[in-house]
Parts: structure tokens; sequence; C-alpha cells
């Protein structure tokens, strides 16, 4: 994303131009496609795009996510869908469409290729929502404010991650900078789990990143040791005659007694 003033003259009012830039490079950095301009702010229009986001999708796409203004006073989430070699898959789409101003977004695609956008809404106060696209990238959910009643300063930079049944882990700070929250939706909208409060700073001051990515996933660890049990020709009981060839229980374990008598 770049941004560029207009010359003088061209214009009496938002002579800014914002608008996204992308380019495509290949693993060992040669440049596939070229830097190329993603959206079409011009002078005097409003138009601006700001604070793009990439994620990785499902079969060589890649989401582009990120602010766009209507208007000077509106402010949306807007998105686009790239293949690897710089193609629109995608065109921009209008994601929000709130009554109020949209920032901050992160997106992740779940295992089973339903994608979540999830950024800041600032309406009355300002929240965090969400809302989430199908495998052809359209929205299948309206979206959807994650209600925080713990948190009276607002809610503030979202980051958002998955596990591996398919739900989304939305984790934010605070304007007091002295709370982590969480939520997990899923892929249809719903939300499993509501805002809670997850750390609280010891030092009353705590950020997390504004570029969304805070998080990850893993799995622990597991390790299994295999346990053999070899039985034992000596009876370790106490002092009383066994059954040739019979199996007793002593000091825990099963052992087997053969020809012996205590």
């Amino acid at each position: 994303m770049y941004e560029e003033v207009a010359p003088t003259g061209t214009c009496t009012a938002s002579c800014t131009v914002n608008n996204v830039v992308y380019g495509v490079r290949n693993a060992s950095g040669g440049s596939v496609k070229g830097n190329t301009l993603l959206t079409a702010d011009t002078p005097g229009t409003d138009q601006m795009h700001d604070d793009p986001n990439l994620a990785r999708l499902a079969g060589d796409k890649a989401l582009l996510s990120w602010e766009c203004h209507s208007t000077a006073a509106t402010r949306d989430i807007c998105y686009s869908v790239l293949n690897s070699t710089g193609t629109i898959f995608k065109s921009m789409t209008n994601l929000s469409q709130t009554d109020g101003s949209s920032y901050d977004v992160d997106a992740v695609q779940l295992p089973n290729n339903t994608t979540v956008l999830a950024w800041r809404e600032y309406y009355n106060g300002s929240q965090v929502a969400f809302a989430t696209l199908d495998g052809s990238y359209n929205r299948s959910n309206l979206p959807a404010v994650l209600n925080n009643p713990e948190n009276t300063s607002g809610d503030l930079s979202p980051s958002v991650t998955y596990d591996t049944h398919n739900r989304a882990i939305i984790t934010w700070g605070d304007f007091g900078y002295s709370r982590i929250y969480y939520a997990l939706v899923d892929g249809s909208g719903a939300i499993i789990t509501p805002a809670i409060t997850l750390l609280t700073s010891i030092f009353d001051y705590m950020e997390t990143s504004y570029t969304g990515m805070g998080n990850t996933v893993f799995n622990p660890i597991s390790s299994y040791l295999p346990v053999v049990l070899r039985p034992s020709y000596y009876f370790e009981g106490p002092y009383e005659a066994e059954p040739n060839n019979s199996i007793a229980l002593a000091n825990g374990y099963l052992r087997s007694a053969q020809n012996y008598y205590g």
C-alpha cells in the first residue's frame, strides 16, 4: 500500500490518493508479477484504501483485505482474492457495509476452506466484529459483533487464527492496555464461546499485535512408552503352599509359580 499526493491545482479537497498495491514473487525471490495497482482512488473522491492484510488460502491463492472508504466519514472492510500468478480471482468486494466504521482487519482460512475475517467496529463504542466467507469466497453470514460486557474502555486490535476443528480463535486487547480477550467462532458464523477475559496484566499494561499475527495454534505432543509384563517362575507371596503352574497376585503384579512351595 502506498500514499501519494496529487499535484497542486488538480483538486481543492481530499488531495491525497491512497491505494493498495500488490506484487508476487516466487520462492527464489524472482518476480512473478510486478507491483500492480489493485484499487482506484483518485483525487477528490474520498475513496481511500488503507492498512492491507494478507492471508494464505488453499489452492495457491491469497486473500487481500483492507479498509476501504466510500466517503471520508465511512470506513468498511473490502477484500479481493488473487491466484499465485497475481491474477485477480475475485475482484474487490465490500464485506462489512455496517452503520459504523471498520478498522484493523485480520483473516484466516479454516481447514474446511471457509474463511473468517475479524476487525474492529466503531459504532457507539469500539467492538470486535467478524464475518465469514464460503468456499467460493462469498460472504456467508452478516457481520456479527462479539459483545464484551467485561470491557468498558473499548476493544482494540483483533487477531485471528484457527484450530483443527474448523473454528476460529479471535483474541484482542482493550484501550486500557490491561487485558486480552478471547472468543471462539466457527465457519458458519456461530459464536461457540462468547467474549471472555483471557489475560489480565500484572503491571496494568499490555499490547497485542496490530498486524494480526499475534497467535498460532498447535497440537500438544503425546509420548507413549511400551510396557512389557514378563511372568516370573517364582512366587513372591506369603509362606503358603501354591499349586503347581498357578497364577497368583503378589506385590502388585501377576507372577507364575511352578513347582514351588513357600
